[in-house]
């Protein structure tokens, strides 16, 4: 990964159906959004249905900025987007004012979104969002968002967008027979252990999209080997949990461009002891079993599969 990012929160988009009805939600809950009533436009996109996206901070500095250097607005977003994130919407920065209600005294945040273009005097401005906490004033407001403008500190941090690495859907089969007849039609081979895992694994009973991200334990700092329980700890510390297991065959089925030599373990809570790992060795797309053993060391390379939202939220 470049810039393996720690997820800081999460945001739900597509709530309300115009961005006055959400400014005005923020107005009643007392959050101090004036100049965004009075200028922001109404025409600002808003997410069709309800999705959760990722958040993470980043400083200039995290994303390689150093002393001495004066990067401006579109550099530093060039930079977050090279680390592998993605821009804020307006609506990220407007639903995180309401989400974040705990912002610490003095804390400052900038939202790293392309610029909004608002009529002020006559002219026309590129302006972007803010949330701030001054004296208990917790507030959402504009700034400027010229592409050329600097002077920013080193060590304000910024909100990306952290773009999840597959979106895959649960609950299209009812059946573990119906995975295994639609592996198959797909040419890929299933292991006895694998089946005895699709015998017992819950499947979810209505269709739901999962965002999953893919990351080892060395992208989380852990430089050598380690046991199964360590590595998920460390990676519930950085915002990242265990997929359910259903995971597993519908990966099987849509992710038939894995390259040739990987193999790719879904981070899943044991079954009997055993998870699912999709691997493509030789030509051959498997989906096949790993021993899901707490204490199993694992290579710091091994590649897994998690998911965002923590395993009492996912309705395994």
């Amino acid at each position: 990964m470049n810039g393996f990012s720690k997820i800081w929160r999460t945001v739900e988009l597509g709530t309300h159906q115009s961005v006055k009805s959400l400014v005005a939600e923020l107005r009643r809950r007392g959050f101090d959004i004036q100049d965004l009533v009075d200028e922001i436009p109404d025409q600002i996109p808003l997410a069709p249905r309800p999705v959760r996206v990722c958040l993470v901070r980043k400083s200039p500095r995290d994303l390689g900025f150093k002393d001495g250097e004066d990067p401006s607005r579109e550099q530093i977003l060039a930079r977050g987007i090279g680390f592998g994130l993605a821009l804020c919407s307006p609506e990220i920065s407007l639903r995180l004012r309401g989400e974040y209600a705990d912002q610490e005294e003095g804390g400052f945040l900038k939202a790293a979104m392309a610029p909004l273009k608002v009529s002020k005097g006559g002219k026309d401005h590129d302006v972007a969002f803010s949330i701030g906490n001054q004296e208990g004033r917790q507030y959402a407001s504009l700034i400027g968002g010229h592409a050329t403008w600097s002077g920013y500190d080193l060590d304000d941090d910024w909100i990306f967008v952290l773009p999840p690495w597959r979106t895959v859907r649960l609950g299209s089969c009812a059946t573990a027979e119906e995975y295994i007849a639609m592996i198959e039609r797909m040419g890929c081979q299933i292991t006895n252990g694998a089946r005895g895992i699709l015998s017992k694994m819950y499947l979810s009973e209505v269709e739901r999209d999962v965002q999953l991200f893919k990351a080892s334990a060395r992208d989380f700092g852990m430089t050598v080997s380690a046991p199964r329980r360590g590595i998920f700890a460390r990676a519930a510390e950085l915002g990242y949990y265990p997929c359910p297991a259903e995971v597993g065959p519908v990966g099987r089925v849509e992710w038939q461009g894995q390259p040739d030599g990987q193999e790719w373990f879904v981070a899943s809570e044991p079954l009997d002891g055993w998870g699912f790992n999709l691997s493509h060795q030789y030509g051959n797309r498997m989906l096949a079993a790993y021993i899901g053993m707490p204490e199993f060391e694992w290579n710091p390379d091994v590649v897994w599969i998690w998911c965002r939202i923590p395993p009492n939220d996912q309705q395994l």
